[in-house]
């Protein structure tokens, strides 16, 4: 195993979700100053828009550097990536309000929150096939869950580095802060790799002799693995974006808790997500990527009620406990799916097949869960919804295993 090139990998995806993750910690501080209405909850679903933005352009991000990193190479692409991510964070972080500029400040804010998908797109599944490449079938799995726990370390960096910045009493300018500083550390992520060498697999693939567009890079022979990365993506967006899109609204709006015991609440289910990311990774490479893969949708399917019960009740223990039931769920299925997905494509089209059908799905659910189930929720006063919602797509990715090949 490569220490450099694991080390580039991690940290330059965990820099990048930092970025991506501040604008849904300071959602509710982004919503006030940036989408201003008479009434709060309009205000709130307006930044939720601004903040799904992000993955609507996520598919797009994903073809365009996934041609390119088929084409040129993994780390060039990764390089880019992890660089141009910093520039719309530090401008979210100068950007003037609503009362300064008017309506260009939410215009801007979106074309932000599209450039961070963008990137978003391209790096996510991208660092993970750097470091899969370059292991060459040595513990892919444990590989596997490192560079999905990298993107929860991101994401918990973000949520305990934005809460320092939350407190009532702190200056109106505070939050900015941690928008400038992630924009500042980009610049980090991008000097990590740029000192690191080309996949193997991919060198070897170039030096090879192959027909152009045929029997190499034939979309027909992988419709159905596309179709698998696509409800992959759309259970993984389902799961990670209630997790740390949608739970700290949850936990305050319709729960009750004050805004930072919600967030720190948050934290114990990200750190439970991240361990179990490792974890279950590494399983996959003793008990096989399939079985663990189908293991944690019975997990998905079977406990999801049972953790928004515990969510809902007045002891700080259950909730607590909810949290981290909830990450464990969501760590059995992501820690193992980039192994899984690893294994559907081959080298030369790998790249842009298990990101751009990956992003289609977390498109469809990673931008919409927060916003569909707070509207569900307003107007059902359900707060058992978002475990049905789960449950469905959990469904929806078992089903879709029926059309690969049994694993010999």
């Amino acid at each position: 195993m490569n220490k450099k090139v694991i080390l580039s990998s991690f940290v330059g995806n965990a820099l990048e979700f930092f970025d991506f993750t501040l604008c849904g910690v300071f959602i509710m501080t982004l919503s006030s100053l940036f989408f201003p209405a008479y009434d709060p909850k309009l205000s709130i679903l307006a930044g939720m828009f601004a903040f799904s933005a992000a993955f609507y352009s996520r598919p797009f991000g994903a073809l365009l550097f996934g041609y390119l990193g088929d084409k040129y190479g993994r780390r060039k692409v990764l390089s880019t990536t992890v660089f141009l991510m910093g520039i719309p964070t530090f401008i979210i972080g100068i950007l003037p309000s609503y009362e300064q500029i008017g309506m260009f400040a939410p215009i801007i804010l979106i074309i932000c929150r599209l450039l961070q998908g963008l990137c978003a797109g391209g790096e996510y599944n991208g660092a993970a096939i750097f470091a899969l490449e370059h292991a060459q079938g040595k513990n892919p799995g444990l590989i596997s869950g490192i560079i999905s726990c990298s993107s929860v370390v991101g994401i918990l960096t973000a949520t305990i580095f934005g809460s320092l910045f939350l407190h009532d009493d702190a200056p109106t300018w505070f939050w900015r802060i941690p928008f400038i500083c992630g924009g500042l550390v980009s610049i980090a992520g991008y000097l990590l790799r740029r000192y690191t060498f080309e996949t193997i697999e991919f060198s070897r693939f170039k030096k090879e002799d192959h027909p152009p567009n045929k029997e190499v890079i034939s979309y027909r022979k992988y419709i159905s693995p596309f179709i698998v990365s696509i409800t992959v993506g759309a259970l993984n967006g389902a799961l990670c974006y209630s997790l740390f899109g949608f739970f700290n609204i949850y936990m305050t709006k319709f729960v009750g808790f004050h805004t930072l015991k919600g967030i720190w609440c948050n934290l114990t289910g990200l750190i439970s997500f991240a361990l179990c990311c490792v974890i279950f990774g590494l399983l996959s490479d003793y008990f096989g990527k399939r079985k663990l893969i189908k293991s944690a949708f019975l997990l998905s399917f079977t406990l999801a009620l049972p953790t928004f019960f515990l969510l809902n009740q007045p002891s700080i223990i259950s909730v607590l406990f909810g949290q981290v039931l909830f990450g464990l769920i969501c760590g059995s299925f992501v820690g193992p799916t980039h192994h899984f997905l690893h294994s559907l494509f081959p080298v030369a089209m790998r790249y842009k097949g298990i990101a751009f059908g990956f992003c289609i799905g977390i498109t469809l659910t990673g931008g919409t869960t927060a916003i569909f189930l707070t509207y569900i929720i307003m107007k059902t006063q359900n707060l058992y919804a978002p475990a049905f919602l789960i449950m469905t797509y959990a469904l929806l990715f078992k089903t879709s295993l029926w059309l690969l090949p049994q694993e010999k």
